[in-house]
């Protein structure tokens, strides 16, 4: 049996939004980016370039790199607190 931790989005983009009570919209709309973009990087984890992950990090105080890490909660759950 594998026990090994599978994430349903591939990063911590959406926790990070909802722990804001954003919608993809209104975090777009913040950071002058579309809402279908903001939904590509939760769902794909790609495919947005770098100057839009550098927004998204920017925006919710991580590093870039940090966004990619769907174990993000357990690491820096302050991120996740309101």
């Amino acid at each position: 049996m594998n026990n090994t931790f599978q994430p349903k989005y591939p990063n911590a983009i959406r926790l990070l939004r909802l722990a804001r009570g954003l919608s993809t919209s209104s975090l777009g709309k913040q950071i002058d980016v579309s809402q279908s973009l903001i939904s590509r990087a939760e769902l794909k984890g790609h495919g947005i370039g770098k100057a839009n992950w550098n927004k998204l990090a920017d925006f919710f105080g991580v590093a870039p790199w940090e966004l990619h890490d769907p174990t993000l909660p357990q690491k820096r759950p302050e991120l996740f607190s309101k």
